[in-house]
């Protein structure tokens, strides 16, 4: 078989087509990789770096926005207690339910994490919430929660750490005479704002008070001084009009005190905070399962009440009730009458049956009789 030059220079030019495909693909196999690969989530991973829920004693969460908390803590025996609840009962607590939202929440995870400049786009400069964990190392998380992402299913956060000492995590008692104090110095402090606020108020009012007695001094020693001048002149329009001016002028002073506006007592944020950190973007589910403690601690369900039974009312009065009782009497009563008459007709007609049978030679004698005096009549 010949081949023709068409053909031969078609192989040729396969061949070489090959060849640089080979050697292509081994040159980019032999490459250094110098691409930099792209995370699905900067800065992502886990909040709480190797801890589990036994380690953990002690969990609070406070609403930041009025002050509602949940304080809960594990004993020595393993089981926990709720030690303070803005909405607590005197059921027992759910065990279950309480582990079951812890263990999900340890094992929290940040989809991403960034450095930002400006919490106050994240709601992070006065977050809402503050989740306190502490583990029985001593060391303690602070998640301070903010605002949402648009599809509102992340929370903005800010994370604080501080690693434990392997020394027993502050016992609840520490913690709460601590928060006692803490709230005993903002009381303290309020109450030193107040009672300036009001010394202040009270130095006004006596400072206007004082304005106005020397300005009514000055006018009646004025009008004193003119009436004495005028003797002659009896007419009384001067005095009047100092009266009156001293008049208008105690009246407006004593309206400026009264118009005197309270100061305003601005509320101090509960949780402020300033300059720049790492926000972290959490999921928003599990956050919220711990948050909602506060509204619904983890409390045993309350047991499902028994309704109590009402009679059914009767749709007929009294009146009406009596007359259709009577008219059902009677009905029974007349029923009653003609079923016994109906039973001792039927016993008379048994008994009287029952009499016949008793006697069969009655008949035939009665025949006997009848068929006598037929007999004579026909022999005579």
């Amino acid at each position: 078989m010949r081949l023709n030059r068409g053909t031969i220079a078609l192989l040729l030019v396969c061949l070489v087509v090959i060849i640089g495909v080979v050697l292509f693909n081994n040159n980019q196999a032999n490459a250094p990789d110098t691409s930099t690969p792209t995370p699905a989530g900067e800065g992502a991973g886990p909040v709480f770096e190797n801890v589990t829920a036994d380690a953990i004693n002690r969990i609070e969460i406070i609403d930041n926005l009025d002050g509602s908390t949940t304080l809960v803590s594990k004993d020595e025996g393993g089981a926990w207690a709720i030690d303070e609840a803005t909405n607590s009962t005197d059921r027992a607590v759910d065990q279950q339910a309480l582990t079951s939202d812890l263990t999900e929440f340890v094992g929290l995870a940040a989809n991403q994490s960034f450095e930002s400049d400006t919490l106050t786009d994240f709601g992070l400069n006065q977050p809402k919430y503050t989740i306190t964990v502490n583990g029985a190392d001593g060391s303690v998380y602070t998640i301070h929660v903010g605002g949402t992402n648009p599809n509102n299913d992340r929370y903005y956060a800010l994370v604080e750490s501080q690693p434990g000492s392997g020394a027993p995590a502050e016992s609840t008692e520490a913690a709460a005479a601590t928060s006692d104090e803490t709230q005993e110095a903002a009381s303290t402090e309020e109450a030193v704002s107040t009672e300036e606020a009001v010394a202040t108020e009270d130095a006004a009012s006596t400072e206007a008070a004082e304005i106005s007695a020397d300005e009514t001094e000055s006018a009646e020693e004025e009008a004193a001084a003119e009436s004495a001048s005028t003797e002659e002149a009896e007419s009384t329009e001067p005095t009047a009009a100092s009266v009156s001016s001293a008049a208008e002028a105690t009246a407006e002073t004593t309206d400026e005190a009264e118009t005197t506006a309270e100061p305003t007592m601005t509320p101090t944020p509960r949780v402020t905070i300033e300059g720049s950190g790492r926000v972290y973007v959490l999921p928003k589910r599990i956050l919220d399962s711990i948050i909602d403690w506060i509204a619904t601690p983890p409390y045993v369900a309350a047991p499902t009440e028994t309704p109590t039974a009402f009679p059914t009312p009767n749709p007929y009065s009294e009146v009406e009730q009596t007359q259709t009782a009577t008219v059902e009497l009677g009905a029974m009563m007349e029923s009653l009458n003609a079923t016994m008459t109906q039973r001792a007709a039927t016993e008379e007609a048994t008994a009287e049956a029952t009499a016949e049978a008793a006697t069969p030679g009655a008949p035939e004698a009665t025949a006997t009789e009848e068929a006598a005096p037929t007999a004579e009549a026909t022999e005579s």
